[in-house]
Formats: structure tokens, C-alpha cells, sequence
């Protein structure tokens, strides 16, 4: 069991108030608003909203918000396309090779465990949108909330889990139906996969987007492959992430992977199933324990800005080991699975198409 506790107090969304200030002998009218609600030229050019004045108090009370006019004030814009990042619609102060940067990756869940009355939710997993109302993930998370589902809610839009001071707020949403794959094997993980039916469909926004399923004959960089998720930063006595990470894995040859995973304990005569696939292997990058569930996506060989999910954290032999992959359930195998449990509910699939 994964011991993460993840605050549930109530998210108060506090509109600032409009404010007059007198600049040049002009009276202007403006609204504070976060830093990505007001348009470039105001905030690079003259630091606009941004100064701490050595005299007096700032405009807004609030260090992370500009006064914008409130004639000029726009909202990102969003789109329903999906496999698009977010960053390009959403500023980010925050440039890292190993965090995400906020609605970098705006398809990223966190699935946890309700608490009920109390005030603290149990973190599980990770797992990625599809559709407004409806998640992936992988069956070992979620397999025995089958008969409950409701006890599951499932976050979206989230960056940094210590901070309510960010960008665009997340969403939360309770799960309606959990559909874990018929030949799921909790032993062996073979079709370790699930699909999440939400009660509401989420709002997209700049931090809240769709990931695309391919088929297998989709052509993608497969060197440029990246996982994200909350997950440990080591497999012994690791530490949670409060902040979005990602690492970039190249995929793996079949015959390699299985190679390298006969080296280990499992031993010369495992084999893996045909429902994984491998990326990484380099020390120090992998994904690890908490990141089940969260997506591992490719970019498209002919449209580079445009990503599609091929596999799912599943398991693996440790944690960044040097020459040990670790373990993706393989996405595409299961793509007619879920268009067919979609359909049967009456929700559209071409959304997570190209």
C-alpha cells in the first residue's frame, strides 16, 4: 500500500477584487488575476502588476497575481484535440529537466482513496484522461475497489501537491464504473489494465487535456518516450514527489528486455507476456513505486508536438537500476477493449484519436 496522504480540504476560490490606483494623473480600473490571465506586453515590457513598491503595499495582496485591466483580462484557450501539451497555453515560472512544468502533461490523474468523513484522501496511483469521463489505469490499482467504486475519486489539472497557489485550480470527480480487463492476473500482472467510467465528465482547460491512443501502426520516436507521475525517487526508503516528474525512457526491443529480466531473479525461463512492452534502463531513470498507472507517452514521428500513450506503469525490478527496464502494460493491444466498453456507454471515441 502506497502511504501518501493527499489533502481533501475544500479548494476556496477567492475572487480578488477590482482595484482603482492612479498612474501618469489616469485613473485605471484593474483585476487581480494570476500571472497567465494577463496578456505578455503589459508584464514583460513594463513588469506590469509585478513590482513590490518600497513604499506603501502592493496593488494585489496577493504576490502570485498582477492587476491586469479588467478590459484586457483573457482566459488561455483550451482545445478537445488530444495529445496536446499544455505549457504552450498555461506560463510556467518553474524549468527543470526532471519536474514538469505546470499543464505540461494535463492528461495526469491521481487516483486515491476517499476518506470519507475524514480529512485526508489515500494516495494509490496515477492514470491518464481519454475522455472527459474516462480514465486508464492499471487493474492492480484498482481491482479490489471493483465492487465500490464510488470509495475511488480521481484528480486532474493537479501540479504541486504542498500549493493551492497555482495557475488553474484541479478537479476532483468520483468513480461511477470500474472495468478491470477480463484476463487480468493478479499474479503475473499480465493485462494489468482498467478503465475508470468518472460520474461527471471533467472541465478541459489549460491544465486539463486528453492523451491519444494509437494503434500499433502508428509511427512514434520511440527514444523520445517519457513517463510522469508523484511516485518515489527510489525504490528503498524513497520519497514521494510533490511535484510532477518526468524522465524521458527510449523503448526497449522485446528480445532485449526479456533478455535483461532473465538476468535478474526472475530467472532464464520468464516469460513476458505479450500485454507489456520496456522503455529505459539507464540508472537512475525509470519510473518507480507510486507512478503505477501513470501514462508513458511517445511523440508522433511526422507531428513532433503531438503525443500518444503506448503504455501504462506497471512493474519493474527495483527502481532505475543501470541495464533494467522497467515494465509498461502495451496500450495499443487493448485499444479495441476499450473502444468497445465506450461505445457500450454511449461515449464518444474518436475524442482520443488522431
Amino acid at each position: 500500500m502506497l502511504l501518501l496522504l493527499l489533502s481533501i480540504a475544500p479548494l476556496l476560490v477567492v475572487t480578488s477584487p477590482y482595484h482603482r490606483f492612479q498612474s501618469n494623473q489616469r485613473i485605471t480600473e484593474c483585476h487581480c488575476v494570476p500571472l497567465h490571465l494577463c496578456p505578455d506586453d503589459d508584464i514583460a515590457l513594463n513588469g506590469h502588476g509585478l513590482l513590490d513598491p518600497r513604499i506603501g503595499s502592493r496593488v494585489c495582496p496577493d504576490p502570485n497575481e498582477i492587476c491586469c485591466d479588467k478590459k484586457e483580462t483573457v482566459k488561455p484557450p483550451t482545445t478537445s484535440r488530444c495529445g496536446i501539451q499544455g505549457d504552450g497555453r498555461v506560463k510556467s515560472r518553474i524549468t527543470s529537466k526532471t519536474s514538469a512544468s505546470f499543464g505540461e502533461f494535463p492528461w495526469n490523474l491521481i487516483i486515491q482513496e476517499s476518506g470519507g468523513d475524514k480529512e485526508t484522501n489515500l494516495y494509490k496511483c496515477g492514470a491518464s484522461l481519454i475522455h472527459p469521463r474516462v480514465a486508464i489505469t492499471v487493474a492492480h490499482c484498482v481491482a479490489s475497489y471493483f465492487e465500490e467504486p464510488e470509495r475511488i475519486q480521481v484528480r486532474a489539472g493537479e501540479y504541486d501537491l504542498g500549493s493551492r497557489n497555482e495557475p488553474l485550480p484541479f478537479q476532483e470527480n468520483f468513480v461511477e464504473e470500474i472495468l478491470v480487463h477480463p484476463d487480468y492476473d493478479a499474479l503475473s500482472l499480465k493485462n494489468d489494465i482498467a478503465i475508470l467510467i468518472l460520474s461527471e465528465s471533467f472541465q478541459l482547460d489549460g491544465n486539463v487535456g486528453l492523451i491519444c491512443l494509437a494503434s500499433s501502426t502508428e509511427v512514434i520516436m520511440e527514444n523520445r518516450c517519457t513517463a510522469s507521475g508523484w511516485g518515489k525517487d527510489a525504490h528503498n526508503d524513497g520519497k514521494y514527489s510533490p511535484v510532477l516528474k518526468k524522465v524521458q525512457l527510449p523503448i526497449v526491443a522485446r528480445t532485449l528486455c526479456l533478455e535483461t529480466l532473465r538476468s535478474t531473479r526472475l530467472g532464464p525461463r520468464y516469460n513476458l507476456h505479450k500485454s507489456f512492452i520496456c522503455a529505459g534502463g539507464k540508472k537512475g531513470q525509470d519510473s518507480c513505486k507510486g507512478d503505477g498507472g501513470s501514462p508513458l507517452i511517445c511523440p508522433l514521428l511526422e507531428e513532433s508536438d503531438r503525443f500518444v500513450q503506448i503504455g501504462i506503469v506497471s512493474w519493474g525490478i527495483g527502481c532505475g537500476l543501470e541495464g533494467i527496464p522497467g515494465v509498461y502494460v502495451n496500450v495499443p493491444l487493448y485499444l479495441e477493449w476499450i473502444e468497445e466498453e465506450m461505445t457500450d456507454r454511449d461515449l464518444d471515441t474518436s475524442v482520443f484519436k488522431l
